[in-house]
């Protein structure tokens, strides 16, 4: 199994809660519906209905399996349907986590689309596979290439927060002064980062239950923004040595 892999996934499973039950919960019903199916609860951020997908048969899915579903069953299905669908591998340090930790929070597809996004693919390019195409225009946005696609997508909030990680005033806007400070190699995959931040921060506001538990989702996503900030100075660190 990928070090890294291990390491995020692992992290991920610490954020997630253990056995709970919520009537209001689509993702505790084994249809992935409130009131449709059975009432059998989530477990290690686990969904019925991913269970049920993990087991060939909502019929084999009951409150029982739920409670039990341990580590290494959670190691199995966090890398066959989060992992490996967003190609977890091949991407960079730093922007893995990012994509697996919202992707197993929020939704896969969401995640690949936002990175092919701020990298600037656009039509059908958006299309939720991770592949050559969207490595290539990673590896482009990074270094620059025609400009960074990805600082044109970060909100003011996190602008802020960039700012103060290049030791530039946080005003929010990233103008001339600061994309000059955010110009150098080391920042390619710091932008997406950010970038990234912004988006996911706007899919969580857009989300139904953000009333209910915004506050825990913002503060998930300032603790994937730092450790992925940490995972790619790490990386940074690693090649340098």
């Amino acid at each position: 199994m990928d070090t890294n892999f291990t390491k995020i996934a692992i992290a991920t499973e610490g954020r997630e809660g253990l056995y709970s039950v919520t009537r209001s919960d689509a993702g505790n019903w084994t249809s992935g519906i409130v009131g449709v199916g059975r009432l059998v609860g989530s477990m290690r951020g686990i969904s019925a209905p991913t269970m049920a997908h993990w087991l060939g048969s909502a019929d084999l899915v009951t409150p029982s399996v739920m409670r039990n579903i341990d580590h290494k069953t959670f190691m199995a299905i966090a890398q066959a349907y989060y992992w490996r669908p967003l190609n977890g591998d091949a991407l960079p340090a730093g922007l893995q986590r990012m994509l697996f930790d919202f992707g197993f929070n929020s939704n896969v597809s969401r995640a690949a689309r936002q990175l092919q996004e701020i990298v600037g693919l656009s039509g059908a390019d958006v299309d939720g596979n991770i592949g050559s195409k969207t490595l290539y225009a990673i590896r482009q946005d990074k270094d620059g290439k025609g400009g960074r696609a990805s600082a044109g997508f970060i909100s003011p909030e996190w602008a802020k927060h960039a700012q103060a990680d290049a030791d530039v005033a946080p005003d929010g806007k990233l103008g001339p002064v600061s994309l000059l400070a955010m110009s150098g190699p080391a920042w390619g995959f710091r932008m997406q980062i950010y970038a990234l931040a912004s988006l996911q921060e706007q899919a969580y506001r857009s989300f139904k239950g953000f009333r209910e538990y915004g506050d825990g989702w913002l503060n998930r996503l300032r603790w994937r923004v730092a450790a992925s900030l940490a995972d790619l100075d790490a990386a940074t660190s690693a090649a340098a040595a």
